[in-house]
């Protein structure tokens, strides 16, 4: 019984896997902005560590997007190439990217913004 239970365990995670939908994207680049500080205690101190917003444009072949990557002390950021080509799944509010070394990344979607019309 407890082979059964370990080997559904094991597997249950890959029958609830989703196929994402990817498009190919360009990155059009990114900007970073400051979003106020949080206080750590050091020892007997407090040190407060810059907290920042990051914004990142893609261009597909129907819609440019506007992401935000929420701000981590770790200082780890996908990888990516300006005017490279990517690959993003979008997923409601959320969009997948895969940077250059081929880790996805969830970010959040700000805006979408349609090419203009021609005259």
């Amino acid at each position: 019984m407890k082979r059964y239970l370990i080997l559904f365990l094991i597997l249950s995670p890959l029958a609830i896997a989703k196929d994402r939908n990817w498009q190919d994207s360009i990155f059009l680049g990114g900007q970073t902005d400051q979003a106020g500080a949080m206080a750590m205690p050091i020892g007997t101190m407090i040190f407060a560590a810059p907290l920042h917003r990051q914004y990142f444009w893609f261009s597909t072949p129907g819609l440019n997007y506007e992401l935000f990557f929420p701000s981590r002390l770790s200082g780890r950021i996908p990888s990516l190439t300006v005017n490279g080509h990517t690959k993003i799944a979008v997923e409601g509010r959320h969009m997948h990217v895969l940077d250059d070394d081929g880790k996805d990344w969830k970010l959040n979607l700000v805006m979408k913004v349609a090419p203009p019309l021609p005259k």
